[in-house]
This record gives structure tokens, sequence and C-alpha cells, in this order.
């Protein structure tokens, strides 16, 4: 599986064998540290087989856990908590150049899942990603958010 890189607009394509569908995301900002924790549940389909890995974007991100939920349907039947199967990332690699990480497991990514991340960060002041940013509150004192 390779990563391409868009030349004309200077931007890294992702594999087209990983579809994510929903993003839900638990961030917990320390605006005295300017850093961040955070969680997510990545709703993926899987578009090919003999798939074990899955790579996404990860700017100034450093990733420390990742577990894949098998969420497909067994027989036709809802999926629930006790029908599901997960595996813990074998490998996780982080590529700075190119900003992204890769995860690699040792089955197959399933035809539907949730990859649950965990993961860090730093607030940067540049406008980008999760960032923080300063205001003056109405006695003008300034204060910082992030956003």
């Amino acid at each position: 599986m390779s990563i391409a890189q868009d030349k004309a607009k200077g931007r890294v394509l992702l594999p087209s064998t990983i579809d994510p569908k929903r993003y839900d995301l638990r961030l917990t900002p320390d605006l005295v540290n300017f850093t961040f924790d955070g969680e997510a549940d990545i709703a993926l389909e899987c578009c090919g087989e003999n798939i074990k890995e899955i790579v996404l974007h990860s700017k100034e991100l450093c990733i420390l856990d990742a577990t894949l939920v098998d969420t497909t349907p067994v027989d036709g039947d809802v999926v629930g908590e006790k029908n599901t199967k997960t595996q813990q990332a074998m490998e996780i690699h982080e590529n700075k150049k190119l900003t992204t990480v890769k995860f690699v497991f040792e089955e197959n990514v399933p035809a539907s899942s949730i990859l649950r991340i965990k993961y860090k960060g730093f607030l940067n002041n540049q406008m980008a990603g999760f960032y923080r940013s300063s205001y003056k509150d109405a006695n003008g004192n300034s204060k910082i958010m992030a956003s």
C-alpha cells in the first residue's frame, strides 16, 4: 500500500482501501501548558481484501494507543458489545515528513469497524488543526481559548 502525493496541490493522498465514515472526537485541552489529550472513534469501511494497515493524517499528534473493533454484522444481526471482536495495533508508524500515521494489525481489517485512538498534541498558535488563540474579556483581561 503506498501513499501518493498530489504534486499539483502539494498534499498527501491516503490509500483508498479504507473509507472513514464518521469521526467521534473527545478533546481535553490544557490551556496552561498549551497541550491536549484526545480520543477518537473512527467508523471505517474496508474497501479491499487482505488489508492489515490503516493510514491516516496526523499532523502534530502523538499517537498513544490504537484498537480496532469489528462492527461487521454477523448473520444479519445488529452488532452489539457482546459480539464484537477487537485487535490492538501491533505497530504504529508515524511519518513526520508526510504527516501520516500507519496502524498495522495482525489480522485483516474487517469490512466494517471502529478504529479507537488515544493521542496527545500541542495547541499551536498557527490557526491550524486544534489550536489556541487569545482574546480580551469585558474587563480587558487576556484569555486563552482553544478551537
